[in-house]
């Protein structure tokens, strides 16, 4: 997921609806100076704090990796980083990690999440009751309860995982809040 930071570009409708109702352009041209005003101000807005979970993995590794970009940076030079290349090695990692974070873990990573939802289409489109319509669908109750079971176990199964990189990746990031500066 690619979040754009640019508040003035996202007039995300399509050409027809513009068409038809022009003062959406305002408002959301009104809706995005608010939020830049409030980013400047504040250094966020209130769309952020109502998403704040794409909002900071948008922001924080590209932080992560102006710090290690940062020619006059400096590293914290004691044990665990010993030397500039280990410092810059692991907010890399940690940057690649956030950014890791980001995609929607439940969709892109569950074998089952195509295949579940073409039976789906498929099923609903071939159940309905049509004079002009004589075939039926491929799949029968049990098979879309079962694949609606595998997908299931699979989401639950990756949103699980999801978590706890979460959570091991800002106890990391907790370890060391105070070492990052430059």
């Amino acid at each position: 997921m690619k979040y754009d930071l640019n508040t003035l570009t996202e007039f995300s409708y399509s050409k027809r609806y513009i068409l038809t109702h022009p003062w959406v352009l305002i408002r959301q041209a009104w809706r995005n100076i608010c939020n830049a005003w409030q980013r400047a101000t504040k250094g966020y807005c209130t769309a952020d704090a109502y998403n704040m979970d794409s909002y900071l993995l948008a922001i924080m590794p590209q932080m992560l990796e102006d710090l290690r970009d940062d020619p006059c940076g400096a590293y914290p030079g004691n044990e665990e980083f010993p030397t500039p290349e280990s410092w810059e090695q692991w907010l890399t990692n940690l940057a690649n990690t956030l950014r890791e974070l980001q995609d929607d873990w439940a969709e892109s990573r569950n074998e089952y999440e195509k295949q579940y939802f073409k039976a789906m289409e498929d099923y609903h489109t071939w159940s309905c009751p049509h004079p002009n319509i004589t075939t039926t669908s491929t799949y029968n109750d049990e098979d879309i309860k079962e694949l609606h079971d595998k997908w299931l176990n699979r989401v639950q199964e990756l949103n699980q995982q999801q978590a706890e990189l979460t959570i091991k990746t800002f106890t990391e990031i907790g370890r060391h809040l105070y070492t990052l500066w430059s």
